[in-house]
Formats: C-alpha cells, sequence, structure tokens
C-alpha cells in the first residue's frame, strides 16, 4: 500500500443534528501512474474492504494497459437514510478533508456503489474551489464528463465475453446467460487474527472508556460524543528506503490527527516495533484531552513508524525520516500539525523533518518543536516533562498539608522523564530509594545518589552495575515501600495482578496510561491517590507549545522565563482540576478528563452551533 486515509466527516442534518460518518482513501500504487479508483457509500464500508479493492484496482489497471495505479474510496453511510441535501454536505466535507491527496495526476476518483454522476459533479465543485476548475479531477461526471462512460462496465463485459467465446469457436448470439441485476461487491477480506499487545489494547479502551465516563458526567450529547471521539483523520503511509547494504526495507508509518477544535493538532512521533493505529490512535485522543487540560490552544495528534531503531543505522534513520516527511508534508503544518519527539525519536529527529519539510515549504521552524537549540529549539524543553511532574507532584502534596522533602520516591523509567523527575525531586530533599530501566532495577533505602547514578548510565547506557546500589528484581520495582511511585517508563504497568502490592500513597503518572482501568478501581478502593497522565506529565507538550510561540515570534526566550511559565501552567492546571472534581463529586482522573473533554465541547460547539441539541457543556473553570 502506498497510503491510506481515514476521516471523520460530520455534517448538520436537516432537522439541526449533527451526524458523524467515517470516510476512506486508500492509494495503494502509483508506479504506473496516477491512482484511480471508486468512492462507494454504504454501510458497511471499511479499511479492509477498501484496501482489497484498491490493491485490485491497480491490477486491473495493469492487465488494462493504462497508466494508473489502484485507488478506492468511500463512507460509511447509508444513502436511503439521507436527502440529497445531506448527501451532498458529507459529499463535500468528505472533499474538503481529501482534497490535498487527490490530483489531476495524483489520484482521480469515479462512482462506485451508492454514488454516481452528482456525486462526482460535487467533488470537482469542491476541489475546484481550493485548486481552480479541474474537470480532470474526477470521471463519471454528468456530460460534459464523457459520453460513454455510463454503459463503459457493461460494454465492457460484452467485449470481454465476446473475445472468450471466440476463443472457444462460438459467439454471444444463441447462448443462454444468467445476469444478476444488482451492485457486485468482492468479498471482505479476512481480518487479521493476530492477537493485539494487551497493553496497547488496554489504552485504546482505556481512554474510551474515561472519554465516555466524562461524557457522562457532563450530559454531553450523544451525537457531540461520538464526533468528539471519532478522529478528524488517519494517514497510514508506506516508506519504502534503500538500506546501506543496497537491499529494500519498507516500513508502515502512521499519523492520527484526533482534533482540531480548540487549534493546530499537536503530538510525538515515535519509532517502535510495535508502532501500530490502535495505539496511535489513543495516544492522539489522550493528547487532545491532554492539551484541553493544559489549556494551550491544540487539539491532539500522534504519529509513529513500525521499527526498530537498533537495527537501523543513523543514515538509514534519516533516509526513513526524510521519506515519512515527504509521505505528509502536504498533511502537517504550524498551523495545522505540529509533530514533536517520542519514544524512539529526538532532536536529531525533527532536525530531519525540519530540513525535510523546508524543501517544500520555505524555512519552516514552527512545524515541528523538541528540535536542537541551533535549529529553534526551546530552552528547558529536555527537562520539561521530569519538571512538569515536580509541579504536579508539589501541587498535589501542598493539597495534601506535605512537600517533596523527606519524602521516598521509587521512579519506574530512568529515561529523558525519569531522570529528570528524579534529579529535580533529590534537590528538593526528596529521597529517591528505587530505581530502574530497560537494564535492571535499583535499590538503597537511605536514598540512591542520583548524581553518581546519572554520570553511570551516561557511561553504560543503563542503570545496570551501579554501585551505589543493590540490584533488584525489575518486576518487583513498583511494589517497593516508599511514599510516592512515579512510572515513568511504557503503559500498562501497573495492573490488576500487582495493584494490590503497591504501597505508595500516591501514584505520580509520568508515562502516558502506566494504569489499565482494573488497577485504577483497586487502588482506589486502596485510598491510593493517582495523579493522572494527562495532567502529570503535561510539561513537555506545555514547553513545545512555548517553543512553536517562540519560532512564530522570532523572538526567543531565557530558560528562567521558561520554567516559570512552565510552573504557572502546572499550578493553575491543577487547581483547574480540583474545581472540577469539586463540581462533580469525582477523583482526580475524571476530573481530568471531565476538565479536558469538557473545554473542547465548548470549542466545537463554539464553532458549530448546531452540534448538539442538548444543553451547552458545563462552563469550564
Amino acid at each position: 500500500m502506498y497510503q491510506g486515509f481515514l476521516v471523520e466527516c460530520t455534517i448538520p442534518k436537516d432537522d439541526g443534528t449533527l451526524a458523524s460518518f467515517v470516510g476512506f482513501r486508500v492509494q495503494h500504487g502509483n508506479a504506473r501512474g496516477p491512482m484511480k479508483g471508486g468512492i462507494r457509500y454504504h454501510p458497511e464500508v471499511e479499511p479492509d474492504e477498501v484496501n482489497a479493492l484498491a490493491q485490485l484496482m491497480t491490477w486491473k489497471t495493469a492487465v488494462a494497459k493504462i497508466p494508473y495505479g489502484g485507488a478506492k474510496g468511500g463512507i460509511g453511510c447509508d444513502p436511503s437514510e439521507l436527502n440529497i441535501s445531506e448527501l451532498e454536505r458529507l459529499t463535500r466535507v468528505f472533499t474538503q478533508k481529501i482534497h490535498d491527496v487527490i490530483g489531476i495526476h495524483t489520484d482521480v476518483p469515479a462512482p462506485d456503489m451508492g454514488t454516481g454522476p452528482q456525486r462526482m459533479a460535487w467533488i470537482l465543485d469542491e476541489y475546484s474551489k481550493f485548486h481552480g476548475h479541474s474537470p480532470a479531477i474526477v470521471t463519471g461526471k454528468p456530460i460534459v464528463g464523457s459520453l460513454g462512460r455510463d454503459a463503459a462496465t457493461g460494454r465492457g463485459l460484452l467485449f470481454e465475453t465476446e473475445a472468450l467465446l471466440n476463443e472457444h469457436g462460438k459467439s454471444i448470439a444463441g447462448q443462454r446467460l444468467a445476469i444478476q441485476f444488482c451492485n457486485m461487491t468482492l468479498a471482505f477480506l479476512s481480518k487479521s487474527n493476530k492477537p493485539k499487545n494487551k497493553n496497547t489494547m488496554n489504552a485504546l479502551a482505556a481512554t474510551n472508556r474515561n472519554f465516555k465516563l466524562a461524557s457522562r458526567l457532563l450530559g454531553l450529547d450523544s451525537k457531540l460524543e461520538q464526533s468528539l471521539l471519532i478522529p478528524f483523520r488517519e494517514i497510514k503511509v508506506e516508506c519504502t528506503i534503500p538500506k546501506d547494504d543496497g537491499t529494500l526495507a519498507s516500513f508502515v508509518g502512521f499519523r492520527v490527527q484526533h482534533d482540531n477544535a480548540r487549534g493546530p493538532m499537536k503530538g510525538g512521533i515515535r519509532y517502535h516495533p510495535e508502532v501500530e493505529p490502535d495505539e496511535v490512535n489513543a495516544l492522539a485522543q489522550l493528547m487532545t484531552w491532554k492539551t484541553a487540560v493544559a489549556k494551550i490552544p491544540y487539539g491532539g495528534a500522534k504519529g509513529g513508524i513500525g521499527c526498530d531503531t537498533s537495527e537501523l543505522s543513523i543514515s538509514e534513520l534519516e533516509r526513513l525520516t526524510r521519506v515519512f516527511t515527504q509521505k505528509i508534508h502536504d498533511l502537517i503544518g504550524i498551523h495545522t500539525d505540529v509533530p514533536a519527539p517520542d519514544m524512539g525519536t529526538g532532536s536529531q529527529t525533527m532536525a530531519w523533518i525540519l530540513d525535510e519539510y523546508s524543501k517544500f515549504h520555505g524555512h519552516s521552524p514552527a512545524i515541528v518543536t523538541g528540535k536542537p537549540i541551533d535549529l529553534g529549539g526551546s530552552l528547558g524543553r529536555d527537562a520539561a516533562t521530569g519538571r512538569g511532574v515536580l509541579f504536579a507532584t508539589e501541587a498535589l502534596l501542598n493539597e495534601h498539608g506535605k512537600s517533596i522533602a523527606g519524602q521516598r520516591f521509587v521512579i519506574q523509567g530512568f529515561g529523558n522523564v525519569g531522570s529528570w523527575a528524579a534529579k529535580l525531586i533529590n534537590e528538593k530533599g526528596g529521597k529517591i530509594v528505587a530505581v530502574s530501566d530497560v537494564t535492571g532495577a535499583i535499590k538503597n533505602k537511605n536514598g540512591i545518589d542520583i548524581s553518581g547514578l546519572i554520570e553511570h548510565t551516561e557511561e553504560n547506557i543503563g542503570a545496570k552495575g551501579f554501585d551505589g546500589a543493590d540490584a533488584i528484581d525489575p518486576d518487583s520495582v513498583l511494589v517497593e515501600d516508599c511514599d510516592i511511585l512515579i512510572p515513568a517508563a511504557l503503559g500498562g504497568v501497573i495492573h490488576r495482578e500487582n495493584a494490590n502490592e503497591i504501597k505508595a500513597k500516591f501514584v505520580i503518572e509520568g508515562a502516558n496510561h502506566p494504569t489499565d482501568p482494573e488497577a485504577d478501581e483497586i487502588l482506589r478502593k486502596k485510598g491510593v491517590v493517582i495523579l493522572p497522565d494527562i495532567y502529570a506529565n503535561s510539561g513537555g507538550v506545555i514547553v513545545s507549545y512555548f517553543e512553536w510561540v517562540q519560532n512564530i515570534q522570532g523572538f526567543m526566550w531565557d530558560e528562567e522565563k521558561v520554567n516559570k511559565e512552565l510552573k504557572s501552567y502546572m499550578t493553575r492546571g491543577f487547581k483547574d482540576l480540583k474545581e472540577m472534581c469539586k463540581t462533580h463529586s469525582c477523583d482526580l482522573r475524571m476530573g481530568a478528563f471531565s476538565l479536558g473533554v469538557n473545554r473542547v465541547a465548548q470549542a466545537t460547539a463554539g464553532r458549530r452551533p448546531s452540534a448538539s441539541s442538548a444543553p451547552a457543556p458545563w462552563p469550564s473553570p
């Protein structure tokens, strides 16, 4: 597959309510020319079917020896339940979402099941608003299109039947034919039975669960709820690169753009072997709520490439990043979608994206955040998530009449977030009694020398073998005796099998989704206070926002200002979160989700007044 797109299409119906549909476009191959394929409207349209039909179009156009590749698209809807004006609105919204990825010499749609000349006319008209009059953008449109197009498929069957019968010494005349008079659909490709990663499924399920609980608390209309849940656009692209040994390697890249009601979409790009659509979708949705909780003018996005960075050289990683950027450059932008580093990527990756994007759009330092200082990066960005964890912990402890000094901490994960959190907490008088990373886990009940550990990890690429502490089983680090536990690595590490053994009084979620829903409930019943990820680890995206602002203004801040503003945002965020908890009599996780969902719902309702017939969302703090 060359690339695929999944887009949300929300339209006002004639009765004033909103209806949301999911549209698809899969572009399979362009080796022989522009991609070509129909657009169908049917209730059962879904990705596997569209993918199969796009691939068939690639082979069909090659067999016909016409200079096209294959594509296919559709919208999951029942045309019989929509009137003509609603179908027009739906077609125009779908065209608005895909106009920048189709084109006369790129991808040329045509009618299919549930569509026809009128739908093609609407696509032509809507596309022409962006690109000028473009009659060749679709085929199968009303005359002014091509004479004979309406009968073309049937006439082609006649010619093919004649050719086959001639091969057998027969003719059409006198043959008895049975013809099924209906639109024929190909059977859906069977879906993969490959089991999903447990933590990935937990992440998506937990995110949707928390969203729906928050929506219920807020009393949101079901149609608005559906609109908020469906991603704005999902992008899947093929990234093929030459390796250093001369062979070719292909990878699949993803970008999910979840919501832009409050501003440009924002989120990291991760390189990891287990990157896949459900995980990216969950993380993009979390970014929507996280940026709203932080009260910064962004929506949520997330991306990634399924690859193992340890198996690629630096030059191969550069090639891969540049090819991925080439595939998505016209779908991201300074005021559209602003990527950032994530697991397996860093400032160098962002520098490559900036450089490649700038080849198409001119020098654009604000296109990514988390880049090197010399290319417009922000002072304080490297420490931002860990520093945010510190400020969040201080705010929570202050609420309980405590301070950092004298508290015993366990930190699971000693990468960027965990190491900075440990360093800053240690400077405030906190005692780090246990730490783990991918190489192992260590413990010292009297407190670990964090400066020495950081130096050791830099020299030895991990905590394993550090002299100032005893080695322990990495699986036991989460249940070590402490006052405050900070999971700062992967998701799903606190689950029903270990939740009852956790001894901490407070859990500060430095990672995304470290606690699954069942563990959440167990810890709540034990009286453990959990500070949720969409607030606790938001320091990184807040300082990313500062970097974006500095790039747009062309005026850089000193580090003292960055850290001061970060503390202000984190302190205000906790106050707003607590106000939501008080209003709805809920715990901190539901308070954070309700705060984030409510702010996005208010923005959505403000931009689309017909978004809900129900009462307006709650006033946000």
